[in-house]
């Protein structure tokens, strides 16, 4: 019994089911290249981002920083104009200077009295004779003298009132007196007799040289 070949049958070739070919491998290659390249595009961006929130940072407080150093700077000028303003002496220490002066001035004025009415006592005292008694004594200027040596102006007079014996003790206490060198002058301006004896009045100028040079000595 003859076997008879049968045909082969050509393999079905279809064009359309998908052969991976060079072409499809390159496809692949550059899909892996894309995503890289966006990720670097991606990391640069948010370096970038980063770099620049940090910069408007360091801006921001170098601003913040020198508008303190511009407001300190205003306040430090306007404390030196209104420093620079001012008087040197303010009207409340000039209002305790002039006070102050005033009441160094009173002070001058009591301690010159003082001193005129205790020198004149004791020069009447040590020159007084031991029988004669002063009722009154009166002390006289037209200004008040100074401690610098000289008077004030004008000449000081001393008017004394007393009681002696006779008036032979009269005379010789306007004589006493007379040779003083803080006395310029000695006049008897009245006297008058009474039961205990004379009462009599001296009229004296101070010699304003003598008398004060030995106030300030």
């Amino acid at each position: 019994m003859d076997i008879q070949p049968q045909p082969t049958q050509p393999q079905n070739t279809n064009l359309n089911s998908p052969v991976l070919t060079p072409r499809g491998f390159g496809g692949l290659g550059m899909a892996s290249a894309n995503s890289t390249s966006g990720r670097v595009v991606q990391i640069v961006f948010i370096i970038s981002l980063l770099a620049g929130s940090l910069a408007a940072i360091v801006y921001g407080v170098v601003f913040l920083w020198q508008r303190s150093l511009n407001v300190k700077s205003d306040n430090l000028s306007k404390q030196i104009q209104q420093i620079e303003s001012q008087p040197v002496i303010d009207k409340a220490l000039a209002k305790d200077i002039k006070a102050t002066n005033e009441a160094v001035g009173i002070l001058k004025n009591l301690l010159s009295r003082h001193i005129v009415s205790e020198s004149l006592f004791r020069l009447v005292e040590d020159h007084t004779l031991t029988k004669v008694c002063w009722s009154d004594l009166t002390f006289r200027a037209p200004q008040l003298f100074n401690l610098t040596g000289t008077a004030g102006g004008g000449l000081a007079s001393l008017t004394l009132s007393g009681s002696t014996q006779t008036y032979l003790m009269v005379g010789r206490q306007l004589r006493a007196l007379e040779n003083l060198p803080e006395i310029k002058s000695v006049k008897l301006n009245q006297f008058s007799e009474s039961e205990s004896g004379v009462n009599f009045g001296l009229s004296i100028d101070l010699s304003p040289d003598n008398f004060f040079y030995k106030l300030n000595y």
